[in-house]
């Protein structure tokens, strides 16, 4: 992945260049209101001294008053002049503020111009890497693949009859039953442990269970309406014993 460049980088780089050479400028600007302003400030100070220093005189002669009112005519026409260059040193300070604005602008826009091209790169740097990442990890796994033996072809085992499967069940619990609880046991493995109370192969097992079956509805349909424990032990009984 190439080194993120901005190609108006050098465009950039001058439109700051010019930004700061305008801010310079409203800086001397400013300087030279605060000159004006302290000009003002003086005269205003030196007027005020020399009427002190009259009034505070023990004889003043008329040549004194001639020369404070001259010096007064002199402050008021310097006064008025300052208030001239003031007003025009703020007009230029405001078109110069427009233009520093508007060269601050160009370089913003620049700037952002310059993050959003950046932001897409950075992306793109990022989907390389994980793709640099996920082929390093291939390369460094393929290997293994590779080793692992291919198993060999197994054709699909043949299921078994039911039949078959509840015989050998029945064969298991007429041999050991030991470790087997039917209340524990599924709903196949307590049908075949049923058939192996009944017969030897699933054939005649299925056959004496049907009997039996029928041997208990005929017994139930058998006993009274209301039948007691007594007659339901009785029923069983006699089935057990046929």
């Amino acid at each position: 992945m190439k080194k993120f460049t901005f190609q108006l980088s050098r465009v950039m780089d001058w439109r700051r260049a010019q930004a700061q050479a305008e801010e310079i400028k409203l800086e001397r600007l400013h300087a030279e209101l605060r000159a004006i302003d302290i000009r003002d400030a003086n005269l205003k100070q030196e007027r005020a001294e020399s009427e002190r220093a009259l009034l505070a005189a023990p004889g003043a002669t008329g040549f004194d008053l001639a020369a404070l009112d001259a010096f007064q005519r002199y402050t008021q026409d310097a006064r008025a002049r300052i208030a001239q260059a003031r007003s025009d040193c703020n007009r230029k300070i405001a078109a110069q503020l427009q233009v520093v604005n508007l060269k601050r602008r160009d370089v913003r826009l620049l700037e952002r111009l310059r993050e959003r091209r950046l932001k897409v790169w950075l992306a793109e740097v990022g989907r390389e890497t994980e793709r640099q990442a996920d082929e390093a990890y291939l390369a460094r796994t393929s290997w293994v693949e590779d080793w692992q033996p291919r198993s060999r072809y197994r054709p699909p085992r043949a299921e078994e009859p039911v039949e078959r499967e509840i015989e050998r069940l029945m064969q298991r619990y007429r041999t050991d039953l030991n470790d087997s609880d039917p209340t524990k046991m599924s709903a196949f493995d307590l049908c075949a442990w049923c058939l192996s109370r009944h017969g030897e192969s699933y054939e005649e097992a299925a056959a004496a269970a049907q009997k039996a079956a029928r041997n208990l509805l005929l017994a139930i349909d058998g006993l009274p309406e209301d039948p007691t424990d007594e007659d339901i032990e009785r029923a069983v009984s006699a089935l057990e014993n046929q």
